[in-house]
């Protein structure tokens, strides 16, 4: 993609953000790697919900008028659905897009409840996978109907669902 050539999709790549900056260059490393798993077609911002900069409203600029996007996807870095995930970041990324009536933000649910995810944790740990999950025979594992909730959590795979 030529460098002056805008890209149609953008993605915000936003943690809570720190005093130590180790902590917030880590998420520009994340951002590099996720640039360069997405390739060129996907221009690849992160930005900070508080504590640091680039902000939010920073990042949607970087997007829109640097990188000519119309569309954000915007993937919280956090585990949980908590209150920065589900209120302060979308309530965030509204503010920063009302000056650009023409782009259009969706916010995805934060990084969570995911098959990656949960791997990553036994990789981390030094653990393999073992055969109780279908993921063991190569098989994706179902990951839907996880709610958090032991009485409204139907994922075949919780142990804390009731009935």
């Amino acid at each position: 993609m030529a460098e002056d050539e805008p890209q149609a999709l953008g993605l915000l790549l936003v943690d809570h953000g720190s005093r130590r900056e180790a902590a917030n260059a880590h998420l520009s490393c994340v951002g590099d790697l996720v640039a360069a798993l997405a390739g060129d077609a996907i221009a690849v911002v992160v930005a900070h919900m508080e504590l640091a900069d680039p902000n939010i409203a920073e990042g949607v600029r970087q997007l829109v008028v640097e990188r000519g996007v119309q569309r954000i996807r915007v993937v919280p870095y956090f585990l949980s659905p908590g209150r920065h995930a589900t209120e302060d970041v979308p309530r965030l990324v509204a503010e920063a897009v009302a000056p650009y009536p023409e782009v259009e933000a969706v916010v995805a649910p934060p990084l969570g409840l995911h098959e990656g995810l949960a791997a990553t944790v036994l990789d981390r740990a030094g653990l393999k996978r073992g055969t109780r999950a279908a993921a063991a025979t190569g098989a994706s594992v179902d990951v839907g109907g996880c709610t958090g909730d032991p009485a409204s959590c139907t994922a075949p795979f919780c142990r804390r669902r009731s009935g």
